[in-house]
């Protein structure tokens, strides 16, 4: 089907919203047990070809609680993705967006909520010609965090990737990848061990992968990383 909706509602009672004993729920500030309203929706659009796909997924979920209003919140995530053959290449690209409640597990006490914004892009383009080829991916992503403690740390990341080598049917494939990847964290809290605002990363490395028999695929590589 190229176009697909799907709507959900429940009710949920939890015996342990705050993730603890007593201490931690009055740390929290929140009522042990609660009752949940989440309704959402997923709707999905695709259009396949022989040449080109596009994609775009969407969701959407609203929780409401009975007596933690605090907890309440509005979750999406959108994302937008295709692919294409232009004459020897093939390329591709997604991109997405989320904002989402925080599992209340991966909180620290005293923080009760924490609300993530995340941003993803991706693109990539692979050419190839009698058995040379060459590939090119580039990613990008984006965390923001409303709670200002030290457990997040809102963050940016740049990364791309090239690759070329030679393939044949009975050797197998030959590739030299390149990597290199930027993180960037926005005013790290003092109290968290990070010794400078980001990290860079460069590596090298090389691949052989060769199938065996019917059903078996061996690879094998060495690589080199430096920051």
């Amino acid at each position: 089907d190229r176009f697909v909706l799907d709507a959900r509602a429940r009710a949920t009672y939890e015996s342990n919203v705050a993730d603890g004993d007593d201490l931690v729920a009055a740390l929290r500030q929140l009522k042990p047990n609660d009752v949940t309203y989440p309704l959402g929706a997923t709707a999905r659009f695709q259009l396949p070809s022989t040449k080109h796909t596009l994609f775009l997924p969407a969701a959407a979920d609203f929780d409401r609680h009975q007596k933690n209003t605090v907890l309440d919140a509005d979750n999406y995530l959108v994302t937008l993705g295709g692919s294409s053959i232009v004459g020897i290449c093939e390329v591709s690209g997604i991109a997405s967006y989320s904002h989402r409640l925080a599992l209340i597990q991966d909180l620290t006490v005293p923080v009760a909520k924490n609300i993530v914004d995340q941003e993803i892009a991706n693109a990539s383009a692979t050419c190839g010609r009698r058995g040379i080829f060459a590939g090119l991916n580039g990613g990008y992503s984006k965390i923001t965090n409303d709670a200002k403690t030290a457990t997040f740390i809102d963050s940016t990341t740049r990364n791309v990737a090239a690759s070329v080598g030679y393939q044949n049917k009975n050797l197998g494939s030959l590739s030299l990848v390149g990597t290199y990847s930027k993180i960037e964290y926005d005013d790290p809290p003092s109290a968290t061990p990070i010794v400078s605002n980001g990290v860079v990363q460069s590596g090298i490395g090389v691949t052989y992968a060769r199938k065996i028999g019917n059903r078996l695929n061996g690879s094998a590589g060495v690589n080199y990383t430096w920051l």
